[in-house]
Order: structure tokens, then C-alpha cells, then sequence
């Protein structure tokens, strides 16, 4: 009995499940339609953290007026970033508790580091802090971890700051 294949040698077998062979164009429109989508998630969740730090904004100061920031420490739990701890007025007197609001979720979501964007430099393109995230500021401290402040105010005015939602 022979083995003769009935097609050519070079030629992808199996139907459907068959290997597709790409050219380097192929290659190349498939990194710039990832890019693409890479790019329209970015602007869905940065969206989403933006409204979400309004959100919060409002909610903290419709029952503490006074507000001016709250405290954030890093979280140890699993798929948790922040937890927050306190809410601040301008002076830096504890007002409250934030655990009160019940926003604990919300700080969850928050980033661990601020967005960059890429914008033209002197050097050429560069990379540099979200300045839509200005209501966000994070140190890192080896001993202590990373803690945050979450300005109310700023995040209060981000709709205003915002063209088009």
C-alpha cells in the first residue's frame, strides 16, 4: 500500500482547522488593528476611572462639604489596589471615616500608578502623568508601601474639565 498524499507538498491540510499562511503585509495590518484596540479599551477604562473619581468626588462631599482629600493605603488584598482610611478637610483634619461612605469598591478600582500619555517633546515623544488625573497623587515607600491621596475637589471638577463623555 502507498502513502500518497492528495495535496501538494507546502499546501496547509485539515479543512477549517487548516494552518494559514500570512504574508509580512498580513503581519503588519494585524499589529496596527491590536494597536487600534489596544488604544479604544484604553479610552473605555479611562473613561470609567474618570467618571468613577467624580463619582466618588460627589458622594464624599454630599455628607462631608468640608472635604478636601482622602487618604488611601495600599490594599493586601487580591485584585484590590486601594483601601481607603480617612477623610481629610483643607487643614488636614480628620473629618470621617471613609469607610462610612461604603466607596471601598470604588478605591479598588482606582490605579496603583498614575496613566501616562505620550505627547511631543523637545527630544522627541515623551511620556509624562495623565493631567486628567491630577486628583491622584501616589508615593512609594519601600517600608511603608504605597500610599495615595485622592483629591475630592479635583475629582469634584473633572466633568467640568472634560469636553466631550
Amino acid at each position: 500500500m502507498t502513502n500518497e498524499s492528495r495535496v501538494s507538498k507546502g499546501q496547509p491540510t485539515g479543512g477549517q482547522f487548516a494552518a494559514k499562511t500570512y504574508t509580512e503585509d498580513d503581519v503588519s495590518l494585524l499589529s496596527s488593528a491590536v494597536a487600534e484596540a489596544d488604544q479604544a479599551v484604553w479610552e473605555i477604562q479611562r473613561k470609567a476611572l474618570l467618571l468613577r473619581a467624580q463619582y466618588v468626588a460627589a458622594t464624599v462631599l454630599v455628607q462631608h462639604p468640608d472635604a478636601a482629600t482622602v487618604t488611601l493605603v495600599e490594599s493586601d488584598q487580591e485584585d484590590c489596589t486601594w483601601q481607603d482610611e480617612y477623610i481629610l478637610d483643607a487643614d488636614g483634619n480628620h473629618i470621617a471615616e471613609s469607610v462610612d461612605l461604603d466607596l471601598t469598591t470604588d478605591f479598588w478600582e482606582m490605579p496603583l500608578r498614575v496613566p501616562m500619555v505620550r505627547v511631543a517633546g523637545e527630544s522627541g515623544i515623551e511620556s509624562q502623568d495623565d493631567p486628567s488625573f491630577n486628583w491622584l497623587t501616589i508615593t512609594h515607600d519601600r517600608r511603608r508601601g504605597s500610599t495615595a491621596t485622592f483629591d475630592v475637589r479635583a475629582a469634584a471638577a473633572i466633568g467640568n474639565a472634560e469636553e466631550a463623555w
